[in-house]
């Protein structure tokens, strides 16, 4: 830091020289946003305006960073984009940012006889701790089991970072071991220790929370006697073998609802082809002539000599069809019984 405050006031001189050359007057130029909060890999902007010129092409923008001797080209770094967007303003777009880019911008505006320069506008690039791990280290033998856990954090911006334990839901507030350490380009890893002293029970819950600039984020590990303990974040996703046993039960009940359905629809072909094959009996045959009466007198006669009524019945039989036969008109003589009363 003390090696960037000769070099910062070395460019404000140079510029407010610049800026003092007898024929040049000054006019104001804005920043926005001031404050830029980011994280690791993520693309930013920063915006420059100055006044209304009628003739962009005599308008110059330059950018520079806070402790640096030059002005940013696009040519030293491919993540430099600098644009005049209209005759208002312009622009620096910086892409993947990384912690090393946190710090303080400024744009400057020269048009003609007049120049300008803004208040800057600051960048913090967050890396966060979004992958800690718990490492446990389990020694003893039979009932007598204990466990060493380590819990790792991954590359952080700052080394404000606190790590706090809890087993089954109660925090741990001694027997802790932590420590943050610096990491190449600004970055810090911070690692914790717990060391259990008596002997660990079957299930045992155990997180390590790691908490920075206002957030939190946990990873937790469960200890299995006989079997692989294992760790998982606590990212607010179920285990997985609850969507397994969700996924199975819809899968079954979306079988039981189509084997119903396909069920229906085989009883209702059934009773449609056994009326059809009773449509069929009822027809007559092209090459069968026959004709039939049924005559009902059992019953007094009504204003006739005689009732005829056609018996009707579901599914009547139907001769063969025997086309070297005979064609001839067959009939059937049905028995009658003698009317009593008058002829």
């Amino acid at each position: 830091m003390s090696n960037q405050l000769p070099v910062s006031c070395g460019l404000a001189v140079i510029l407010t020289v610049l800026c003092a050359v007898p024929g040049k007057s000054k006019f104001s130029v804005g920043q926005y946003p001031k404050i830029l909060n980011e994280t690791v890999g993520s693309n930013v902007t920063f915006y420059c305006s100055f006044p209304f010129s009628r003739d962009v092409s005599t308008v110059r923008v330059s950018w520079w960073r806070d402790g640096e001797r030059d002005f940013l080209q696009a040519s030293s770094d491919s993540r430099y984009h600098f644009e005049i967007r209209n005759k208002a303003s312009a622009a620096f777009h910086l892409q993947h940012v990384d912690v090393s880019d946190s710090g303080l911008y400024y744009c400057r505006v020269s048009n003609q006889d007049k120049a300008g320069q803004g208040s800057g506008s600051r960048l913090l690039v967050i890396a966060s701790p979004n992958s800690p791990q718990i490492v446990p280290t389990v020694f003893g033998t039979g009932s007598t089991i204990f466990l060493r856990l380590a819990c790792l954090s991954g590359a952080f911006h700052s080394d404000q970072l606190s790590v706090r334990w809890f087993v089954n839901g109660s925090e741990v507030l001694s027997g802790i071991r932590s420590q943050v350490e610096p990491r190449p380009g600004q970055r810090f890893e911070a690692s914790s220790y717990l060391e259990e002293t008596r002997p660990v029970r079957n299930g045992t819950l155990y997180s390590c929370r790691l908490s920075y600039s206002g957030r939190q984020v946990e990873v937790r590990y469960t200890y299995i006697s006989g079997t692989e303990a294992f760790a998982e974040p606590d990212s607010g996703v179920l285990p997985w073998w609850i969507y397994i046993a969700v996924g199975s039960g819809v899968f079954l009940l979306l079988l039981l609802i189509i084997t119903i359905i396909l069920c229906k629809f085989c009883r209702v072909g059934r009773r449609r082809k056994r009326e059809h094959r009773c449509v069929q009996h009822m027809q007559k045959p092209t090459n069968f002539k026959m004709a039939y009466t049924a005559v009902d007198s059992s019953g007094p006669p009504t204003g006739t000599k005689h009732q005829y009524v056609e018996k009707k019945t579901a599914c009547p039989p139907v001769p063969l069809r025997n086309p070297q036969k005979n064609n001839k008109p067959s009939y059937a003589s049905p028995q009658l019984r003698k009317q009593q009363g008058r002829k």
